[in-house]
């Protein structure tokens, strides 16, 4: 291979890193119980921590999947915080940040 070769699978590398490092965070807000969650979204939106679904509550509870700086971001009137969502693979974890 060429040395011009390698430069330019290095430059397309290097864009497409620096592509998906822009895109934004996947956050879900966190309440504290259900009738906070369902004041921000509805009954359908909101999912119980403990089951991810509408089973026995575990007395947290999350809303929706949202990109940050969406519409979603500002429906937070009631949430006690939010988590950045990361999916499946190696460290797959929810990660708290800031309550509001």
């Amino acid at each position: 291979m060429r040395k011009s070769s390698y430069i330019l699978l290095t430059l397309l590398g290097a864009a497409a890193l620096s592509n998906i490092e822009r895109q934004p965070d996947v956050l879900r807000n966190v309440y504290n119980n259900r009738d906070d969650c369902i004041h921000d979204y509805s009954d359908t939106q909101c999912r119980d921590a403990a089951s991810g679904g509408h089973g026995s509550s575990s007395g947290r509870w999350y809303g929706p999947d949202y990109r940050d700086g969406s519409d979603e971001a500002r429906r937070t009137h009631r949430a006690a915080g939010r988590e950045t969502v990361q999916r499946g693979g190696f460290g797959f974890s929810g990660r708290r940040s800031g309550g509001s």
